[in-house]
């Protein structure tokens, strides 16, 4: 579990202090939007649910959801295996679970939310990010037995990783950040926005990135 998920987790659990799990006794369900989306922004660090396709959960036998992961299609992903494979390719974008559910949960949950949008959506090759300025280097995926295929490159510097400029709106969530591109050019902003205070900057390593081939 990653260093921010944690406080969030302890946090809840010291508004709502129910035992944790002992077992593992939920089923995985497709979720709506309106209930993963809610479930997300309020466990999950980035405090964002970004663009998900498709949204899963892990319900307990009183209906409530212990877990819940959300697959979608970032805008620079999709070509992990070559573009003839991009509609059998989804990222699994979010993820949390809540304070009480088991302790292994999400190493039990995203093999079978995985196969579940298999099923239902036709992808079969998954692939996630660790970031390490969330305190994350990829336990869970690794624990699921995902291949590690290193670090984000970035073809602008030869193909090599290196740490990246973002960028957060004052106002913003502290997880919500664009990419300096986007700060640049989109928005057309400058370093004297960030000087004002309006905005700050956050230099960010290389993410790790796991695939699962699901068959």
């Amino acid at each position: 579990m990653i260093a921010h998920q944690r406080q969030i987790r302890d946090r809840e659990a010291a508004t709502d202090p129910r035992p944790v799990d002992t077992v593992i006794d939920y089923t995985v369900e497709a979720v709506s939007p309106k209930e993963a989306k809610e479930f997300i922004l309020r466990r999950e660090w980035l405090g964002t649910v970004g663009r998900p396709q498709a949204h899963y959960g892990a319900r307990n036998t009183a209906g409530e959801l212990a877990a819940v992961a959300l697959f979608g299609l970032p805008t620079n992903g999709g070509d992990l295996c070559g573009k003839q494979y991009r509609q059998y390719t989804i990222a699994l974008e979010r993820g949390a679970c809540t304070h009480w559910a088991y302790p292994h949960t999400a190493s039990w949950f995203i093999p079978k939310a995985c196969a579940m949008a298999a099923r239902d959506r036709g992808w079969n090759i998954f692939y996630a990010y660790a970031d390490e300025a969330a305190g994350e280097i990829g336990t869970v995926y690794q624990a699921c037995s995902w291949l590690y295929l290193g670090q984000t490159l970035d073809r602008r510097i030869g193909g090599w990783a290196r740490d990246r400029d973002y960028f957060r709106h004052r106002d913003w969530p502290v997880g919500k950040l664009i990419s300096d591109r986007t700060f640049f050019s989109r928005y057309r902003l400058s370093m004297r926005d960030v000087e004002r205070g309006e905005w700050e900057r956050v230099i960010k390593p290389a993410k790790h990135k796991y695939v699962w081939i699901e068959a």
